[in-house]
């Protein structure tokens, strides 16, 4: 059976009766008004000023074709339903090579009886012989009543099985009114293509059913079973992004304005073209994960060639620098996006000048025109010993197995920036980094870690020690102030527990939606365990020579000091500026609530209540901080548990 018409869900509704249309339509002298205003209903026409009956049906089936989502009534999603059962009976019976049986699937008398409707349950699931016509009949007709029976409302047995037989017939006889069944019992299936066409592009759809897993449910209620109102505007070039606003943040110490579209057909809208553009030009975005996973390994094993070069550089304003008009110039105007998508990004290009920060759709832009950017780097550099080239956004890092001068990077890399992005997009000469093996800067940060070049011991050894950037550290350290400092103010030794514990864990959230439309698990792993995942390992290894007094003697340290310091000890020195502090930080007891610590252990919480915490669990730490459980889901509590933990600091 299928599962939805034209974004309608066949099972989502409940009925009476249905009225048997040629009772109704053959004679308009004896129907009453009651029948009329439900043909006009529940049809979508008006029959009183037509007489001749081929007319009406005319009618009626034009009527069916032009209802889109929420329009489509009970009446309909009945005949929909009861003409794809009798489509998909009728391959059965092909099968056993009986088509000549094809009537007895319309004929229910026999099994219209109160014992096989009190009993379709263990009736369906009996075994059958499927080879025998009779068997299967009887099968498909229980399949068919049992649909039926779940829609239709009724207040005992004996009034369901009355309802259940004037719907059947009716439905088969409004199959036969309007020709979706012949006189020799076919489907009309070029009819039934037309109807279950639905008109909107499978990518919107897909859009509109991640707002509910995603992005936003308010959103996905208001857009959902309306696609085909919103889409036919979307084709129509008549969405304006009127709704997008700015706001003004600060992150690593820099204002930036971050734009944002509040209404929901707006949302949709950039994030179905930035879909589109996906689409069209294979758009592969980068993983930091990744990245890092072969920066580590690669930088790891540096030391052991003769000679290296390390260059890291990034763009300055990278998203307010690119022109919408030039990259569509460029790259989006000859390529096979549809006209109403191609004249929508013009319009978001007549209200920004640029790719600016937040837009689904300067994401996509700016990767269309970057990915030219690398392959004029990577061909530039093909025959200088280039092994490792990557880019995440605006910073990129290039590794050779040789030592290059850095007066050619700089010149090469210039030379490849102005000829694909012009004058307009411009280096940042802070946040470049040349290292080799002999000379250059001895530390360089990427992404977020930090990479130092080290010797060690008489032969000068060369080995790299890794740790998080001193920006990031600041940042982290804030957020653990900011922790403290709430607690000198309300002395909540439970609640403060309760963040640290929350602040030195990897944080997994699972997200299942399993709706009608979307059927789907994520994993989102946040904290600072999970963002700088690739230090554990070195984490381990120092902590294993510390404990056996290698450390520093026999083994050279692997984190970076500064690095060190944070993990171990920032617990303890907000510990020591406490006025009172709480039994679980005394003594050694806060290294057992640092991010040190948890490193090593790779403590995590996990809200999940099959491997995670349970829904008991759940609410009881939610009750400990302040939280209520009371008629809330597992995923309204996570949600407020992380809003009183994080949100409110």
């Amino acid at each position: 059976m299928q599962k939805e018409l034209r974004g309608r869900r066949t099972r989502d509704y409940s009925i009476n009766y249905i009225e048997d249309l040629s009772l109704i339509t053959e004679s308009n002298d004896n129907s009453t008004d009651e029948q009329i205003i439900f043909l006009n209903n529940d049809y979508g026409c008006e029959f009183l000023e037509i007489l001749d009956k081929e007319a009406i049906v005319e009618r009626i089936r034009e009527s069916i074709l032009d209802m889109y989502n929420d329009a489509i009534t009970p009446s309909i999603l009945v005949l929909y339903s009861f003409l794809i059962w009798y489509k998909n009976s009728l391959k059965g019976l092909e099968r056993l090579g009986k088509t000549e049986e094809c009537e007895k699937l319309l004929d229910f008398e026999a099994v219209l009886e109160s014992y096989t409707i009190s009993n379709l349950g263990s009736l369906i699931s009996q075994k059958y012989d499927r080879d025998n016509v009779d068997e299967f009949i009887k099968h498909s007709q229980y399949k068919m009543l049992s649909m039926m029976k779940a829609r239709i409302i009724s207040s005992d047995e004996s009034d369901l099985l009355d309802k259940l037989k004037k719907n059947i017939y009716a439905a088969i006889h409004n199959c036969y009114f309007l020709h979706l069944i012949d006189q020799d019992f076919k489907v009309d299936n070029c009819y039934l293509l037309r109807w279950e066409y639905y008109p909107v592009d499978k990518v919107f759809r897909d859009v509109i059913n991640t707002f509910d897993s995603e992005i936003s449910r308010p959103a996905y209620g208001e857009l959902k079973r309306k696609e085909y109102f919103y889409f036919d505007r979307i084709k129509k070039s008549e969405i304006d992004f009127s709704s997008i606003t700015s706001l003004s943040i600060v992150k690593d110490g820099k204002r930036r304005q971050v734009y944002t579209a509040n209404k929901a057909i707006d949302q949709a809208t950039l994030i179905y073209l930035s879909k589109r553009l996906n689409i069209e030009f294979n758009i592969s975005y980068p993983n930091r994960d990744n990245i890092m996973e072969l920066s580590f390994n690669l930088i790891d094993s540096l030391p052991r060639l003769d000679n290296y070069t390390v260059y890291k550089f990034d763009f300055k304003d990278f998203f307010d620098s690119i022109s919408i008009r030039s990259v569509y110039s460029k790259y989006v105007e000859h390529s096979n996006l549809y006209s109403y998508e191609k004249e929508l990004i013009i319009k978001i290009g007549k209200k920004y000048k640029n790719c600016v920060q937040g837009l689904p759709t300067s994401n996509a832009l700016i990767e269309i025109i970057s990915r030219d950017f690398d392959e004029r780097v990577k061909a530039a550099f093909s025959e200088d010993g280039l092994i490792f080239y990557k880019r995440y956004v605006d910073d990129c890092i290039l590794i050779f197995n040789h030592r290059v001068k850095k007066e050619l990077l700089d010149r090469i890399i210039d030379k490849c920036r102005e000829s694909t992005f012009g004058k307009s997009v411009l280096l940042s000469p802070s946040k470049t980094s040349y290292q080799t093996k002999m000379d250059g800067d001895a530390s360089f940060d990427y992404l977020g870690y930090s990479f130092t070049r080290c010797y060690w011991g008489k032969g000068k050894i060369y080995y790299f020690q890794f740790g998080i950037a001193a920006r990031k550290i600041e940042k982290y350290k804030k957020q653990l102030d900011s922790i403290f400092d709430t607690y000198e103010l309300d002395m909540n030794e439970r609640l403060l527990l309760r963040r640290i514990q929350y602040y030195d864990s990897r944080i997994v959230f699972y997200n299942y939606d399993g709706s009608k439309y979307v059927n789907k698990s994520t994993w989102d792993v946040r904290g600072i365990i999970n963002s700088y995942r690739m230090l554990r390992r070195y984490v381990i290894f120092d902590a294993r020579n510390i404990a056996n007094g290698d450390a520093g003697m026999k083994k050279p340290y692997r984190i970076q000091k500064e690095t060190y310091k944070f993990l171990q000890y920032y617990v303890k020195e907000k510990r020591d500026s406490l006025s009172i502090v709480p039994p679980y930080l005394q003594g050694k007891g806060c290294f057992n609530h640092n991010l040190w610590k948890g490193f090593v252990n790779n403590r995590s919480i996990v809200f999940q209540p099959n491997i995670g915490w349970s829904n008991d669990l759940l609410s009881e730490r939610l009750i400990e901080i302040g939280g209520s459980p009371i008629h809330k889901s597992y995923y309204e509590k996570t949600r407020e548990y992380y809003s009183l933990l994080v949100k409110k600091l």
